[in-house]
């Protein structure tokens, strides 16, 4: 089982690079909470401009009728583009 395990251990750092192996969870945990920051200014804009253009009123007026300050909306919209 030992002989596996040591394996597997370099078979990663073969492949990830050296040091890559050891700080592999932490790189899947910090992509996964990029990746759900993405997926969260993603939605706030198509709501937003979802609503906006389906109701035909203003962008302010669409964050105002989702409680969503035209703040938000503006730094989700930047992350978007980014």
């Amino acid at each position: 089982m030992w002989h596996r395990d040591a394996y597997e251990t370099d078979l990663k750092r073969e492949v990830y690079g050296l040091g890559h192996a050891d700080g592999f969870s932490e790189g899947l945990a910090e992509g996964k909470e990029e990746g759900l920051a993405e997926g969260k200014a993603h939605t706030i804009v198509t709501n937003v401009e979802n609503l906006a253009e389906n109701t035909n009123c203003s962008i302010s007026e669409a964050c105002d009728l989702l409680c969503i300050s035209l703040e938000d909306y503006e730094k989700a919209k930047q992350q978007t583009i980014d």
